[in-house]
């Protein structure tokens, strides 16, 4: 391998470490939030980021990805965490956005990554 290709790799092994450790971080709050108050009463997920772009077909690879990551997998990562530990009467409350309806070609990929949160049937 050339040390180009070494690097990437190495960079790659840096960014699983890093997830690692943000979900490790992540799990022990949620650890702790048990601990101290022994059960969860209401789960509220307000994720959201928005870049203004022109439209979705020229919107860059990455600034889809960021979004997606923001605005669906940290809901669906608080969810996966906490749903086991709700008890009956408990709720979850998932913010979204006017957007989802009608955005502006500005705003349609945003407007995508939200409308995911309003359909409970794919969760």
């Amino acid at each position: 391998m050339s040390s180009g290709s070494n690097a990437t790799s190495n960079g790659g092994e840096i960014k699983r470490g890093r997830n690692l450790l943000t979900e490790l971080a992540r799990r022990e709050k949620e650890a702790n939030i048990f601990l101290e108050y022994g059960k969860i009463d209401v789960v509220v997920s307000n994720a959201a980021a928005n870049a203004y772009v022109d439209s979705i077909l020229q919107t860059k690879d990455t600034i889809l990805n960021k979004l997606w990551e923001i605005n669906v997998k940290a809901t669906r990562l608080l969810l996966k965490d906490v749903i086991p530990h709700l008890q009956k009467g408990s709720s979850i409350v998932i913010l979204s956005s006017i957007v989802d309806y009608n955005p502006p070609p500005s705003l349609a990929t945003y407007g995508v990554t939200k409308t995911t949160l309003i359909r409970p049937k794919l969760w």
